[in-house]
């Protein structure tokens, strides 16, 4: 368990200032090597290459006080020695559990874990596995199926793998993206029932039923990209024609909220309907609003969602339960209007993506994001000597909130009991 105390910033707010700290910030992206021949090891046979390396996803354990983050092979099919990691001391990543649970070509192993998430109440750490490499590129590697992965998160012990039928994901044409877990009741203790997950290329929404085992998915037009691909981004238009990328699981477990990378619409599902395999979905699908900016990441506390706003180099809030109140409604009727910004700063925020919130009332009561400048390292333009400061941090901002998946305070209700 790793404890931090580095470098303070300040983000700016609607109402006010916000204290933020960067707990791990580097240039590349290097690791904590089992031995000192490994390293150069790994640079000789290219299986490690920091031009590759990127991070993409971040998840925090409230229990053991460990960061997970994600470093997709999304590039090439080699240059990444572990997908999956921990942040350690001294700006290093270590890899969780271990090198040999990421070994490019084991399809036992992860080949390009992208998004991460603790269920806090078992203690459980989910990974989504693309299973396809460089898939960025013009040639992807079909290396392995798409897979489902839960570890424990102090051991790192595997509890279970479940390959993605291809029928449901196609194995050479899919990029599983980001996940939420669904506990359908928010007052159980048994953990999540469902998975789900968003499918970028494949513009579709898969579901994952962790009592039978079964996969299906549904599709939209909501989960295309339309004419809000372009993103300007420190005055430079990028180019993102993206489907379905982040999605939010609301505190009362009943919708799940999607949007794609490359538009600024906000929608939101019943979650009934996504539990049934054969559900009417586009009678039930509903436009919530437009985001102020593309987004990539986002995450539900009990009242607010937070997003990373691609075009304003922030993190926004949307304030759901302002906007229940003042609108009167359920939320199954509520529209985003109340949309501010929680941390802004065009210099060392670009590209926020990970978002994710600590489970507990207390301390660790934070809001976690990644700022990756993910438009440069996909257009080759990362600068990777220093000149520009460095590429990757991940913050840790203060915020009055905890996650969708910690267990309700009593004295502060989830936004599905507020009505006008």
């Amino acid at each position: 368990m790793y404890r931090y105390s580095h470098l303070y910033l300040v983000g700016v707010v609607l109402l006010g200032v916000v204290k933020s700290e960067v707990i791990f910030e580097a240039v590349k992206l290097d690791w904590v090597w089992d031995n000192p021949g490994m390293k150069d090891q790994y640079i000789a046979s290219g299986d490690y290459d920091p031009q590759f390396c990127h991070i993409s996803g971040v998840q925090y354990d409230s229990f053991s006080g460990d960061v997970f983050v994600t470093v997709p092979r999304l590039k090439a099919a080699k240059g990444v020695p572990a997908g999956l990691n921990q942040i350690s001391p001294n700006n290093l990543l270590e890899p969780f559990p271990n090198f040999e649970a990421n070994k490019l070509g084991d399809c036992k192993a992860l080949q390009l874990p992208m998004s991460v998430a603790v269920d806090p109440r078992k203690n459980l750490l989910y990974v989504i596995d693309v299973g396809r490499v460089g898939v960025t590129t013009d040639h992807p590697s079909n290396l392995c199926p798409p897979k489902l992965v839960v570890y424990t998160t102090l051991r790192g012990d595997m509890v279970r793998s479940h390959e993605l039928p291809d029928s449901v994901v196609p194995h050479t044409s899919s990029f599983l993206n980001d996940l939420v877990l669904d506990y359908v009741d928010p007052e159980q203790t048994e953990g999540a029932k469902y998975v789900y997950i968003s499918d970028t290329i494949g513009e579709q929404l898969v579901v994952f039923d962790l009592t039978s085992n079964e996969t299906w998915s549904y599709k939209h037009n909501s989960m295309r990209f339309d004419n809000d691909s372009n993103i300007n981004i420190i005055g430079v238009n990028y180019s993102w024609p993206y489907g379905i990328n982040g999605i939010a699981m609301s505190p009362s477990f009943n919708y799940v909220y999607y949007s794609a990378l490359g538009s600024k619409k906000l929608w939101q599902i019943p979650t009934w309907v996504l539990r049934k395999n054969d559900s009417d979905f586009s009678s039930y699908v509903r436009y919530v609003g437009d985001k102020v900016s593309n987004s990539d990441a986002m995450v539900f506390g009990k009242r607010s969602l937070y997003y990373g706003a691609l075009s304003k180099d922030a993190v926004y809030k949307w304030n759901a339960e302002k906007d229940l109140i003042d609108q009167g409604v359920t939320e199954g009727e509520v529209r985003a209007v109340t949309q501010v910004p929680i941390i802004q700063n065009w210099e060392t925020i670009q590209w926020p993506d990970g978002i994710a919130l600590g489970s507990r009332y207390s301390d660790e009561n934070r809001l976690y994001f990644v700022s990756a400048r993910a438009q440069l390292f996909h257009s080759n333009a990362l600068d990777f000597s220093g000149a520009h400061g460095a590429n990757f941090r991940v913050f840790k901002v203060a915020v009055d909130e905890e996650s969708y998946l910690a267990e309700s305070d009593k004295d502060k209700l989830p936004i599905a009991v507020v009505v006008g």
